[in-house]
């Protein structure tokens, strides 16, 4: 039997040239331990941000639920079970009815980020391959770099009532002092805090 051109003899049989043993078992059998092996080698590198998610995240969440169930002391050491109570007594709160109708408002005022994204995208890919095209590119991209409490800090200097880059702007334009509460009256807030939300989005 000719066996030059079918390369070596092993106990399972013939090998390709320059062919292994793991090689054919891997054509042969490819979901076998030792493709899981390696698989675990990858799942590995992602395993503490696995843990970390669950330890600082999840767990603290169903924590909160299974609290949301009973009435806890200021330590937390005594609970006693309660039932629905919490939920029925937070829904009949007024304060609550209004703090829901304030979340779905900037929810939908949130929605704006995708058309207005879209719109800045293509004004600026209109501009060409310039400097002012770079430029409004890194304003662009700059909500995705900043931290939370520094786009806060920044929208502060924003928005204050007495000396804020917001008010001066208009006080330039209309010629008069503008004094707007933007973070101080409740009718304005809601305008602040979207355009917060949205700038954060684009």
């Amino acid at each position: 039997m000719d066996t030059e051109g079918a390369g070596r003899r092993t106990p399972s049989g013939f090998l390709p040239k320059g062919g292994t043993v793991m090689q054919k078992q891997k054509e042969k059998h490819p979901f076998k331990w030792w493709r899981l092996k390696e698989e675990l080698q990858w799942y590995s590198f992602i395993l503490p941000s696995i843990v970390c998610l669950i330890v600082l995240t999840y767990l603290p969440m169903f924590e909160s639920l299974e609290y949301s169930f009973y009435r806890v002391a200021s330590i937390g050491l005594d609970k006693t079970f309660i039932g629905f109570k919490n939920y029925s007594s937070i829904l009949r709160h007024s304060q609550f009815i209004k703090a829901l109708a304030n979340t779905a408002v900037l929810a939908l005022q949130g929605l704006l980020v995708i058309p207005l994204g879209f719109i800045l995208a293509t004004l600026i890919n209109g501009l060409g391959r310039t400097r002012l095209q770079s430029f409004f590119r890194v304003t662009y991209y700059l909500p995705n770099i900043l931290t939370g409490v520094s786009v806060v800090m920044m929208f502060q200097f924003v928005f204050r009532q007495s000396d804020g880059l917001l008010n001066s702007f208009l006080s330039m334009i209309l010629n008069r002092p503008v004094t707007i509460g933007w973070l101080t009256d409740q009718n304005i807030t809601k305008i602040s805090a979207s355009i917060i939300s949205i700038w954060g989005g684009l």
